[in-house]
């Protein structure tokens, strides 16, 4: 085999522990509200801490159980004496500020020394269940559970045929929905890794389940699909009922440095590697990145970063409408370490680096594995490898990018008066119901905001009445909801706050408004609203009503007004008696103030119009035809000509002297 690197990362659990609404959201990083992380921002601290604490190591494991703690085991590293070790010690990290290390005693049947294991968080959230590892050259293939709760190790004699023993490999649990009278279903997935059994040595891409409900092994005899090549250094994170297995390194041969930069994707329910659906844009950038010209001849391949990476960590968030996965450190070229931090949206099948990165990051560095904690939304790791052993503690807060779990997709109406007090209704995706809704206004820079109560209505709707924006004026904003204190949601919501509509500015136009016009027709105006300081309004809203007074009195039909949403009026409306009439047009410039009189008159008004009958007497001379049962009108040589008779005729083609005949 090809001769180890310095420690490469270890196993991860990569499925993050349940959501814990309510768990305070406190940031790790700052002991503030994750509330106040902006959308698309990350958030790097360095965390003090207290305590107990690990030595310098790496290889170990770090796992989040959800509710503000992290059990870190195992690892390889120097002790208090400068000594190499390999480390079977249990460490549990209370996040906070400071962070507080504790040491738990060894109690119950304590895996041996090892690194380069797994450790992964069973579905109770108390258990950590570690696989695996590696010690002075021994691999294993036994299985452990540590219990937060008791800080008590057991060792779990498992039936059927577990992996070949192993290390620097992958574990993953995946929850399976209950299905009709049955349970919910829970899996430990190990994929990949380095060992063999005896003295034996291979990369390997088997794929093996754990039923965690009977304790009972299983291999994946067939998966189906383009099977990535063999590896070890790799990660394997899960996401929406999909496993993303990137990077690692392989056998070095000479046409393969064994190092690798792809992507590949597994199905669990049908175990196939899946090829992606990409659209032209990302076709052409994974063609790019694999150095084609994106002509559409190259098989399809999932994208990548665009530099090879091992011993990296990298860890799958929930989020809503798609998952994201982080990725960061590990080596892109041998002893070429690397801090930086990449997105994936499981939902765009796209890398991103996050728009905004406060704080210094962690000196670059590899085999530093993730944790992962719901209740404050951060990434958290210890220690690693950069030509030293390392033992400081960082937390990455994700608040920004993946939000609570759930998300707003809408927002009706998408403008309002900038004094506020407007009914808005939110639409979007798993809503729960709470006395503690909040939502927030707040402008792209996030230096302009307001907060104000929302009422829950259903899953997919939250009411709520608009803010006061007149100290911030009249300005586009995002609009972002926390249900029981959790993150603001992430995704863009626009709405416009606009200076109210000024009656006395308004201007009025078109042919109702003609000086003399005529009974029974329909006519039609427009008012074009403008704002407080003269400018015309862009969008519609405006409590628009119109009186019309003249000889009609009560039997007057009313007018008709229609908002276009482009900040004009469209008024049509008719009079069933002639004579003069006065046009009146109402516009309420502060409707949602209920206390006051705010409905003023358009500029202009009222309009006065006169209208003359359509219909009028005329005077005729001459003697009229006699009346008979039938008569014939026509023109004829541009004469209204009169015939009747005793009987019907059909007239066509008489010429004049005939029809006097």
């Amino acid at each position: 085999p090809p001769p180890a690197p310095p420690p490469p990362a270890a196993g991860r659990c990569f499925l993050p522990a349940p959501q814990q609404r309510g768990a305070g959201a406190l940031s790790a990083a700052h002991g503030e509200p994750t509330a106040m992380v902006k959308p698309g921002e990350v958030i790097w601290t360095n965390v003090p801490c207290k305590g107990d604490a690990p030595s310098a190591r790496s290889g170990h494991t770090l796992t989040g159980n959800g509710q503000g703690k992290c059990v870190l085991f195992g690892g390889c590293g120097i002790k208090s004496d400068d000594a190499y070790a390999v480390f079977n010690d249990t460490h549990i990290l209370t996040l906070g500020e400071p962070g507080t290390w504790d040491l738990v005693p060894d109690l119950g049947d304590v895996p041996s020394p090892r690194w380069r294991h797994t450790a992964t968080l069973l579905p109770d959230s108390d258990g950590v269940l570690v696989f695996g590892g590696l010690c002075k050259g021994r691999r294993f293939n036994d299985t452990h559970v540590f219990s937060i709760e008791k800080k008590e190790w057991s060792i779990k004699e498992c039936a059927g045929t577990p992996p070949h023993p192993r290390s620097h490999h992958t574990a993953n649990r995946v929850d399976f929905e209950a299905e009709e009278e049955s349970a919910a279903d829970h899996k430990l997935i190990i994929i990949g890794g380095y060992g063999g059994p005896g003295s034996t040595r291979d990369f390997y891409l088997d794929l093996h389940l754990l039923e965690l409900s009977t304790w009972t092994w299983a291999k994946v005899e067939s998966m189906k699909g383009p099977v990535p090549t063999p590896r070890s250094d790799h990660t394997a994170a899960l996401a929406d009922g999909k496993l993303y297995l990137y990077a690692g390194r392989g056998w070095t041969t000479k046409t393969d440095a064994g190092f690798y930069d792809d992507l590949h994707v597994l199905d669990l329910k049908t175990y196939r590697w899946l090829e992606p659906e990409l659209d032209d844009e990302a076709m052409a950038e994974a063609a790019a990145a694999a150095g084609g010209d994106g002509d559409g001849d190259a098989v399809p391949s999932w994208p990548s970063v665009g530099q090879q990476v091992w011993s990296h960590s990298a860890m799958a968030i929930q989020s809503v409408p798609s998952s994201y996965m982080f990725l960061f450190g590990g080596q892109n070229a041998p002893r070429r370490y690397n801090n930086a931090v990449s997105v994936f949206d499981t939902g765009r099948n796209k890398w991103e680096t996050p728009k905004t990165i406060t704080g210094a990051p962690p000196p670059a560095r590899e085999d530093s594995p993730f944790g992962y904690d719901d209740s404050t939304k951060c990434l958290v790791l210890f220690g690693g490898w950069r030509q030293k052993w390392l033992d400081d503690v960082w937390t990455l807060n994700v608040a920004g990018i993946c939000g609570p779990p759930y998300a707003v997709n809408a927002i009706e109406p998408q403008s309002g008066p900038y004094t506020g007090q407007a009914p808005v209704m939110i639409t979007g995706l798993l809503f729960s119901e709470s006395n503690v809704i909040k939502v927030k206004f707040a402008t792209k820079d996030g230096k302009r905001e307001m907060v104000v109560p929302g009422q829950y209505v259903d899953e997919h709707h939250i009411s709520c009445k608009s803010p006061n924006f007149e100290k911030h004026g009249a300005l586009e904003v995002n609009v972002a909801v926390s249900i029981d204190n959790e993150p603001y949601t992430v995704n863009e919501c626009a709405y416009q706050f606009y200076l109210n509509t000024s009656a006395k500015k308004c201007v009025a136009f078109g042919p109702g408004l003609a000086a003399k016009n005529e009974v029974g027709r329909t006519y039609s105006f427009v008012i074009q609203s403008k704002d407080s300081q003269g400018h015309y309004r862009a969008t519609g809203g405006d409590p628009v009503r119109v009186e019309i007074k003249g000889p009609s009195g009560e039997d007057q039909p009313p007018a008709k007004v229609e908002d276009t949403a482009d900040g004009r009026y469209r008024i049509s409306y008719s009079v069933p008696v002639a004579g003069d009439y006065d046009i009146s047009v109402f516009l309420d410039e502060n409707p949602n103030d209920e206390n006051a009189d705010s409905e003023v008159l358009v500029q202009g008004c009222p309009f006065k119009v006169t209208f003359r009958e359509v219909w009028a007497p005329n005077r005729i001379v001459g003697v009229p035809p006699k009346v008979k049962p039938h008569m014939e009108v026509g023109v004829i040589d541009g004469k209204l000509t009169v015939v009747p008779t005793d009987k019907d005729m059909d007239l066509t083609g008489v010429k004049a002297e005939d029809a006097a005949a």
